[in-house]
């Protein structure tokens, strides 16, 4: 054995148990919630995969707040929305700030995502600086350019709707990237196009993975991050999965740098800030304005990739709540041309006392006829704050990805019947087991559907976009 790996091991196996005395000692010394028993090696055992669910449960018998110690890291989670907003939101200045994830921040490179660092002065120069381009009452700059990538959505869903997956990824990717950097995705998907979809997926997905914490032991105990590389294989694949990772920032950041030697940069949000840092005018420096577009871009090409698919899952699954949707919009918009503290968001949504039958796909539950608070004047239900984060750490990017979701499900829906896949004799075919991913962002696992124009006047209005691209 190399004596560099015979040195850790040693010091590792002096070291373990002190310092699990120390945990044990300080543990008893703190007022904590209750929680699950834990063993002295490895504390609680939490499950990898949907690890929400287990949270849900252990709030059953242990209550809204519950206290999880694994592997020297001692946990909190928050099940309901009263335990979240007392921490997060009421005294956020002691909980806004995120643990290292050893494993996607620094093994995998993502130590550029502003949403994941921690609360400080590094953060808050990156969020500014995405609040600049994206506040709140500021995001109806972007409706032209939403509509014009819903059209092409639109459009693409009649040329292959088996495809509707793909069609969504490559709409949201480009709507980003033409905000963010000024680089134009044909909908006819070019080879250049479709090489930025690839790089988002190809970095997104290993990112979903991996990114809850405590799903590799490295974020645990951080020191396995000096292994070897021969026998440490989440090293191997942290390296394999770094590349993707560090194109994302880089691939479209040099090419709008190349443009704008070149003088044929076009209007952008990485455009505007370069030109202010070469004349002076700013304090940003090239470092955050990266970091900020390509959080930016990963953000924007994965999160409302998961809310479009899921409609689609809940429409083809609730045919009723497919006319219904069909009928609203038709009357009101018509055919018209134009401690780590981890919130347990999944509990909020499934709370029988927020949402009675929660497990019910039941939208006229946002719905309410009586004027009062939490309500606005249409007698819709404000956006539930929890899906878009809390306090400090709530979305700063929410108003633009609602106004897109608004724009794209309002459209798909008033131009196209979406139905069950059916077998060769018709008859529908069931959707059994598991739904959804587990992961960071959770998506629909591929499913089939039938996607057709609901009309002869549908599909001519699905057509008429093509005179306004």
């Amino acid at each position: 054995m190399l004596p560099f790996i015979q040195s850790f091991f040693v010091v590792a196996v002096l070291a373990v148990p002190l310092i699990l005395v120390w945990q044990w000692q300080r543990a008893q010394a703190l007022c904590l919630p209750p929680g699950p028993k834990w063993s002295w090696v490895a504390g609680v055992d939490i499950p990898k995969l949907y690890p929400w669910r287990t949270y849900t449960q252990w709030k059953d018998e242990y209550g809204d707040v519950v206290y999880i110690y694994a592997f020297m890291n001692s946990i909190v989670v928050l099940n309901s929305i009263e335990a979240i907003s007392d921490l997060l939101e009421k005294r956020s200045g002691n909980y806004s700030s995120r643990p290292v994830r050893t494993m996607v921040q620094e093994l995998m490179g993502w130590d550029w995502l502003f949403s994941s660092m921690s609360y400080g002065n590094r953060w808050k120069r990156h969020r500014n600086l995405f609040q600049k381009h994206f506040p709140i009452n500021g995001t109806s700059e972007h409706h032209p350019l939403q509509i014009k990538q819903t059209h092409a959505l639109l459009r693409d869903l009649e040329h292959s709707p088996t495809e509707f997956s793909h069609h969504i990824r490559r709409t949201a990717a480009a709507n980003v990237l033409d905000i963010t950097y000024g680089i134009h995705i044909d909908e006819k998907i070019s080879e250049n196009g479709d090489d930025y979809v690839k790089l988002a997926t190809s970095a997104i997905l290993p990112f979903s993975r991996a990114g809850i914490f405590g799903t590799y032991m490295v974020d645990y105990i951080p020191a396995l991050k000096y292994l070897p590389l021969w026998c440490a294989p989440f090293k191997r694949k942290a390296k394999e999965w770094r590349k993707p990772a560090q194109a994302l920032v880089n691939r479209p950041f040099e090419v709008v740098q190349t443009k704008m030697e070149n003088g044929t940069a076009i209007p952008c949000i990485v455009a505007h800030e370069l030109d202010d840092i070469a004349l002076g005018r700013g304090t940003t420096d090239l470092q955050v304005v990266k970091n900020v577009a390509a959080t930016t871009f990963a953000a924007g090409a994965d999160t409302v990739v998961s809310a479009l698919q899921s409609l689609f899952l809940a429409i083809a699954l609730y045919p009723n709540v497919h006319d219904k949707a069909q009928k609203e919009l038709d009357r009101d918009i018509g055919f018209r041309k134009a401690l780590a503290v981890f919130p347990n968001v999944w509990a909020v949504f499934h709370d029988p006392e927020l949402y009675p039958d929660p497990f019910t796909f039941n939208p006229d539950r946002f719905e309410d006829n009586v004027i009062g608070k939490g309500l606005s004047a249409s007698g819709v239900n404000e956006i539930p704050n929890a899906a878009f984060g809390f306090g400090r750490r709530m979305c700063p990017g929410r108003w633009f990805a609602f106004d897109f979701l608004w724009i794209s499900v309002a459209s798909i829906l008033s131009v196209y019947k979406i139905t069950e896949a059916t077998d060769v004799n018709r008859h529908p075919i069931d959707l059994i087991g598991e739904l959804y991913s587990s992961g960071l962002v959770s998506h629909p696992l591929p499913f089939k559907c039938q996607i057709e124009p609901r009309s002869p006047a549908a599909k001519a209005l699905i057509e008429e976009t093509n005179m306004e691209a």
